[in-house]
């Protein structure tokens, strides 16, 4: 998984750690929070916005957002790729797929739970764009 981040006035992909978590969430109990540009895990050719960075979410979460459908209760959680913790990539996950996968955004999701279908629920990157409008309208 790649996160984005700024280098000489080029994009680049780079694995990276998001520097604040409270930065990085977007809750529908809390609209003025919203998703940093360091939740991005790559390019998402998004019909509305172009090319944009992009997320990992659930599909509730990005079809939500693209279909700009009321906004749904979800959280910030962090899948430790590594399996030590030094490589950690951001999910927003629905509370339906939280609670259907018994998840915890309490910790780092361990790679062995992230790797199951049958423990982690499908999740691919969704316009950023998109979710910020979502949550403003939202």
């Amino acid at each position: 998984m790649a996160a984005k981040k700024r280098s000489n006035n080029r994009l680049e992909f780079a694995l990276a750690r998001p520097t604040r978590k409270s930065e990085a969430l977007l809750l529908a109990a809390q609209p003025e929070r919203y998703v940093s540009q360091e939740c991005a895990v790559g390019a998402v050719a998004c019909d509305r916005h172009g090319a944009q960075p992009g997320v990992l979410c659930c599909d509730h979460v990005r079809s939500a957002s693209a279909a700009r459908s009321p906004l749904i209760s979800f959280a910030l959680y962090n899948s430790d790729v590594s399996g030590d913790g030094t490589v950690l990539v951001d999910n927003l996950l629905c509370s339906a797929c939280a609670t259907r996968f018994h998840l915890s955004n309490s910790k780092p999701i361990p790679p062995e739970i992230w790797e199951s279908k049958h423990k982690f629920p499908y999740v691919c990157p969704a316009c950023m764009q998109c979710l910020s409008e979502w949550q403003h309208v939202g």
